[in-house]
């Protein structure tokens, strides 16, 4: 293996006009084989507007044999949760194209998506959906590439044990808590002021993924109760251990 004898980098960020800024930065890299690596990058940005920005980069080879590459990006925002962004590629070895649509998957119940397509030098085509609801986080997916079409379809989920009682769960991760609203069922349920699902006829539900040895805010949709329900707390913030859960419970009753 070629090792590292000598690296230096520099960098320069300059703001232009509102919304633009152009950034400069050079590598050199000296192995004790004596390989030498010299690259110069150009990048300018520009936002268009609060949600689609442009960017323009360039990088080329300094030292030994030129090579040269441009890249353009367009990102766009269609809302919170869903994004569209598109490549082009310009470089000696040919052009290529990508376009990619994703819409991020929710913390507690829903659905994302993601579309991605490569058109030049190698043809590439992706499409994934995955599904989750409080038990369950479910996925269909398939490619296309070189010729070759492949799709696979995958579930995941888990079971917890707490107190004697069974809870079919989405995938637990680090940590968890079993949210108690005694005696009402369909209730809004935050973590971190994210939506994670609804209590059941029984008045619970799991919250997964929680992180350990901190504090977790868990909250109620205060809407979902009826009038005359006597709420004294609204949020509980539980400290599980690792790889352990706990019961979090809200003292709300009817008056």
């Amino acid at each position: 293996r070629h090792s590292l004898h000598y690296q230096t980098t520099t960098f320069v960020g300059i703001p232009l006009y509102k919304g633009a800024s152009l950034g400069i930065s050079y590598l050199y890299q000296e192995y004790r084989k004596k390989t030498k690596i010299s690259l110069l990058n150009m990048n300018f940005n520009q936002s268009i507007s609060q949600s689609m920005s442009m960017n323009i980069s360039g990088i080329t080879n300094m030292g030994g044999k030129r090579n040269q590459s441009i890249f353009l990006t367009l990102t766009y925002a269609l809302n919170e949760t869903t994004s569209f962004n598109a490549i082009g590629t310009a470089q000696k070895d040919g052009n290529q194209g990508t376009a990619q649509l994703t819409r991020n998957l929710p913390v507690g119940p829903g659905y994302g998506y993601n579309l991605y397509a490569a058109n030049g030098q190698q043809e590439n085509y992706q499409a994934s959906f995955t599904a989750q609801d409080d038990i369950g986080t479910y996925t269909a997916a398939g490619s296309h590439q070189s010729g070759i079409t492949t799709g696979q379809i995958q579930a995941k989920g888990a079971v917890a044990f707490l107190n004697g009682n069974a809870h079919l769960t989405r995938l637990l991760g680090q940590s968890f808590a079993v949210v108690e609203v005694p005696g009402y069922s369909d209730i809004r349920i935050y973590s971190q002021n994210q939506y994670v699902g609804r209590t059941a006829d029984d008045g619970t539900l799991l919250v997964p993924n929680l992180l350990p040895y901190q504090k977790n805010p868990l909250r109620v949709e205060l809407e979902d109760l009826p009038l005359d329900a006597q709420v004294n707390v609204a949020e509980v913030n539980p400290i599980p251990y690792y790889l352990s859960g706990l019961v979090a419970k809200f003292p709300i009753k009817s008056s």
